[in-house]
C-alpha cells in the first residue's frame, strides 16, 4: 500500500486532485480485488466498479466513451446479479442486466431533460502540467511543431452559409506581445476582457468596435456566422476568424481582437460567433486603440545583434514600412528556407541562427523571426497564434480543425491601415495556406509520422474517410445535444413545449413526466412477465423436444418424460443411450434438485445442456406415414 501511494505521488507530485484521486481510487480498488474472499467482498468489489467506471467521464464525455461505459455498466450489473444469484448462467445474468438498464433508460432521459441544470460534476480543472494537448499562452521555437504531430480534434466550426475559402481560414486564438530573446508571451495584464484597462475605457472601445463591425456593408466584405463546437482545452481562450465578435453570453472580446471565456474550458463547449473578412481595421483616429501601439516595438536589450543590423539596413534600402515588408517576404521566398516539422535545435541567439544558418523551421520560427525583424526596423509588430485551415466534413456543413492545424503568423501596424496580417510561412510554403499542413508535409513523410495507424493518413480511401467523418459527426451531435445541454437550452425547450419555464412549470412537468415514464415501465414489465418464466432445465428440455421432433417423435400433453423416453427407445434403439441420459438429467434437476448443492447442480446443468447440444437433428426426408407410425 505504501509503495502504491509512493508511485502515485511520484507520478503526480501530489495526492490531492482529480488525477491523483482517480489513481488512488483505482489502487484501492485493485487491493480490494486481491483480498476478496467472501460474498460480501465480491459485492463490495462490484459496487466499487461503478464508481471506478464513472471516473472515466472526468477525462472524456464523448459519444464513444458513453457507449463503451454503457456496455461496462451491463457487465458490472451482470456480475452483481451473478454474485447474488449463483444458480443462473452467465447468459441469463447478462440478459437480466441488459433488461434492467433498458428499463432505466426512459427514466434517465426524463430526468436528464427536465431536472434543473446545475454545473457539471465533471467540470474540474486539471493541473496545468497535466493539461490537454493544445495551444499555450507562450511560444518558443518548436512548441507548435510538437502540436503538428497530434491528430486530435481542436474544434469544429458549423457555418450557417457557405464555408470560407482556405486562404481565409485563419482562426485567431492569442496575441503574443512580449519577447525575451527566445520565447514570445502575453504581456502581463493582457488576459481577461480589457486586461489592466479600466472597465469604462474597455466598454467605450467595445462599443466603437461593434459600431464599426455593423457598418461593414461593402459587398466585397465576407460575413460569416458560425457555431464552434470546441473540445476541452483547460484554457479560457476561444477561436474566431478575423475580425470576429461573440454572439453567445459569457464570452468576451479582448483588445487583441481574440475571444476568451469567463473560465477555462474543462469540458466540450459550444458557442456562436460572427466574423467579417476582406477588410482591415479602421485607423486609430476612427477607432482608438486601448493601448499604445508603440508598446509592440519592445525588444530585449541584447542578443541577435546581426539580425537587428540586417533589418535596419533592409529598412533603409526599402524606404517605407510597406516596402520593407515586401522585401522581407521576398527574402524568405527567394532564399533556401524550408518548412519542416523537424527543425534543428537553436541556441541563445535563435533569430540569428535561424535567419543566417539553419533556415529550417515550422511556422513559429518564421513568425517569430519576421516579427523580431519588423520591430528591429521600427515597425510595431506582434505574433498571433491559432489555427490555419480546416477539413470539410462529408456529412455536415462544417469544418474539422485538428491540433496539427496549429499555426502562428504576424501582424504589423501600418499608418492609415491599422493592424495587417502578414504570414511569412506562406512565402516559404504557399501550399500550407492553400492545401493545409498535409500538403506541405506529406511529400517529406512528416505528416503524422508518429501516428501510422491514424485514419487521417488514409484520406484517399473513400470508405475509411466516410467512416471517420460519420464517427466525428456523431460525436459533434452528442456534444451539442447532450454535453452542451445547459440551463438556457432547457429553458428554451420548456418555453417551446409548455409556453413557460418558471419553477412551478418545471416541477409540474418533471413530476408528471416521471410518473408517466415509471407507469409505462411498470406496465411493460408486467406485460413481459405475464407468464411464469421457465427454469433453465425446462428451457433445455424444450430444446430437446424440438430436436427429437425431427425424428418424428412429439411429446403428448398427457405424457410424462420417462414414458416419452421409453416410447423413443422402443422404436429407435440407436437413440436409447442419449435419450435416457437426457431424461435422467432433467428428472434429477426438475424433481430431485433439493438434494444437490449449488456446484453439483450447476455442473449437472452444464452436462444436461451439452447432451442436448450433441444430439443431432434429423436431416433426411421422412414420409408422413412413417411419422404417424412413430407417434402411435
Amino acid at each position: 500500500v505504501l509503495c502504491g501511494f509512493g508511485v502515485v505521488y511520484m507520478a503526480y507530485d501530489t495526492l490531492i486532485g482529480p488525477l491523483a484521486g482517480v489513481a488512488l481510487l483505482i489502487l484501492a480498488y485493485t487491493f480490494k480485488l486481491l483480498e476478496a474472499r467472501t460474498e460480501r467482498d465480491a459485492n463490495m468489489v462490484v459496487t466499487l466498479s461503478y464508481f471506478v467506471m464513472a471516473t472515466a467521464f472526468l477525462f472524456d464525455q464523448g459519444f464513444s466513451k458513453a457507449i463503451y461505459l454503457l456496455f461496462g455498466s451491463i457487465v458490472i450489473s451482470a456480475s452483481l446479479i451473478s454474485v447474488n444469484q449463483p444458480l443462473i448462467t452467465w447468459k441469463e445474468g447478462y440478459r437480466s442486466a441488459a433488461f434492467l438498464i433498458l428499463k432505466c433508460l426512459p427514466v434517465m432521459v426524463v430526468l436528464f431533460v427536465l431536472v434543473p441544470r446545475v454545473p457539471s460534476l465533471w467540470n474540474i480543472q486539471f493541473d496545468s502540467q497535466q493539461a490537454r494537448t493544445g495551444l499555450s499562452d507562450e511560444m518558443s521555437p518548436g512548441d507548435i511543431a510538437r502540436l503538428g504531430e497530434s491528430d486530435s480534434v481542436a474544434f469544429r466550426a458549423i457555418f450557417e452559409g457557405e464555408l470560407p475559402p482556405p486562404a481565409q481560414r485563419y482562426w485567431r486564438a492569442l496575441v503574443l506581445n512580449e519577447f525575451d530573446g527566445r520565447r514570445w508571451s502575453r504581456r502581463k495584464g493582457e488576459g481577461g476582457h480589457g486586461g489592466e484597462v479600466s472597465p469604462e475605457k474597455y466598454r467605450a472601445w467595445l462599443l466603437n468596435y461593434q459600431t464599426w463591425f455593423h457598418g461593414q456593408s461593402n459587398p466585397l466584405v465576407s460575413h460569416y456566422r458560425y457555431k464552434v463546437v470546441m473540445e476541452a482545452s483547460d484554457k479560457p481562450w476561444l477561436f474566431t476568424l478575423d475580425w470576429g465578435r461573440p454572439l453567445s453570453p459569457d464570452i468576451y472580446l479582448e483588445p487583441g481582437f481574440n475571444l476568451t471565456a469567463a473560465k477555462p474550458i474543462a469540458e466540450p463547449f459550444v458557442y456562436r460567433a460572427e466574423s467579417i473578412n476582406g477588410v482591415g481595421l479602421p485607423p486609430p483616429e476612427q477607432m482608438p486603440q486601448l493601448r499604445q501601439v508603440r508598446r509592440n516595438l519592445h525588444l530585449p536589450d541584447s542578443g541577435n545583434e546581426r539580425s537587428r543590423r540586417w533589418a535596419l539596413g533592409l529598412r533603409a534600402e526599402a524606404g517605407s514600412d510597406a516596402a520593407f515588408i515586401e522585401k522581407l517576404l521576398a527574402h524568405f521566398e527567394e532564399q533556401p528556407f524550408f518548412y519542416t516539422l523537424k527543425p534543428p535545435l537553436l541556441g541563445k541567439d535563435s533569430i540569428d541562427q535561424f535567419l543566417f544558418s539553419t533556415r529550417r523551421g515550422f511556422c513559429a520560427h518564421f513568425a517569430s523571426t519576421f516579427t523580431y525583424l519588423a520591430r528591429s526596423a521600427g515597425i510595431p509588430a506582434r505574433v498571433v497564434v491559432g489555427y490555419l485551415g480546416g477539413e470539410e466534413s462529408e456529412v455536415g456543413n462544417y469544418l474539422l480543425v485538428y491540433q496539427f492545424d496549429a499555426h502562428a503568423w504576424s501582424e504589423v501596424w501600418l499608418p492609415g491601415e491599422g493592424w495587417v496580417r502578414v504570414d511569412p510561412t506562406a512565402a516559404v510554403a504557399p501550399e500550407r495556406v492553400d492545401g493545409g499542413v498535409e500538403d506541405a508535409l506529406f511529400q517529406r513523410g512528416e505528416f503524422l509520422a508518429a501516428h501510422s495507424l491514424s485514419l487521417l493518413r488514409f484520406r484517399n480511401n473513400p470508405s475509411l474517410n466516410s467512416l471517420r467523418h460519420g464517427m466525428d459527426y456523431l460525436r459533434m451531435l452528442w456534444i451539442q445535444k447532450v454535453v452542451g445541454y445547459d440551463r438556457s437550452i432547457q429553458a428554451g425547450l420548456l418555453q417551446a413545449i409548455f409556453g413557460g419555464s418558471d419553477l412551478k412549470t418545471t416541477v409540474t412537468v418533471l413530476a408528471l413526466g416521471l410518473v408517466g415514464v415509471m407507469l409505462l415501465v411498470f406496465f411493460v414489465d408486467i406485460w413481459l412477465n405475464r407468464l411464469p418464466r421457465a427454469s433453465p432445465e425446462c428451457r433445455i428440455y424444450l430444446r430437446f423436444c424440438q430436436k427429437i421432433s425431427s425424428y418424428g417423435y412429439r411429446k403428448e400433453s398427457n405424457e410424462g418424460e420417462t414414458a416419452f423416453a421409453n416410447r423413443i427407445v422402443m422404436t429407435s434403439p440407436e437413440l436409447a443411450e442419449t435419450v435416457l441420459c437426457i431424461t435422467s438429467h432433467y428428472v434429477t434437476l426438475q424433481y430431485g434438485s433439493l438434494d444437490l448443492d449449488v456446484s453439483s447442480r450447476r455442473q449437472l446443468l452444464k452436462d444436461f445442456d451439452r447432451e442436448v447440444k450433441n444430439l443431432p437433428k434429423r436431416k433426411y426426408f421422412m414420409l408422413p406415414w412413417r411419422k404417424l407410425a412413430r407417434r402411435s
